[in-house]
């Protein structure tokens, strides 16, 4: 934990040098950490920030659902990893493949975060972009239904 205090203070200090106002609304609804499982959600108009701006301010140890594409990288394996980041499989990364036996494991591993009383930070979104509103939701559904929609 002495690791991933010391990078959330790294990280809070990067946010402030990037971001002059940074306001957080609400934190004192959320349980201290150990007191009780939190469930952070967000939209995700930048890979890169989102995260950051949660693990910086949410006041708790955050474990991200993360598209398993991102753990190919050696580089990002050295940062997810030690945050406790959960590889989710995404259908669209493996069309062919049976993704849901690995996101089995993936939302077993999420369960446990939650029953020790952690947060999960997650972005329903399932892909960063740059438009000012929220893009919609992806639910795993539409992709399994007869005619149902790709994006």
């Amino acid at each position: 934990m002495l690791l991933y205090r010391a990078l959330r203070s790294f990280l809070r200090f990067v946010a402030r040098v990037f971001f002059r106002d940074i306001e957080v609304v609400g934190l004192e609804n959320v349980p201290d950490e150990g007191t009780g499982p939190v469930i952070f959600v967000g939209n995700h108009p930048n890979s890169l920030i989102d995260p950051v701006l949660m693990i910086a301010h949410a006041g708790r140890i955050m474990h991200f659902a993360a598209k398993d594409t991102l753990f190919k990288s050696r580089l990002l394996r050295l940062f997810l990893r030690p945050l406790g980041a959960v590889p989710v499989a995404r259908r669209a990364d493996h069309p062919d493949a049976a993704t849901a036996l690995a996101n089995d494991l993936a939302f077993d591993a999420m369960w446990d975060v939650l029953a020790k009383g952690r947060a999960i930070g997650i972005f329903p979104e399932g892909l960063s972009h740059d438009g000012a509103d929220l893009a919609r939701l992806k639910t795993g559904e539409e992709e399994n239904k007869p005619g149902g929609k790709k994006r």
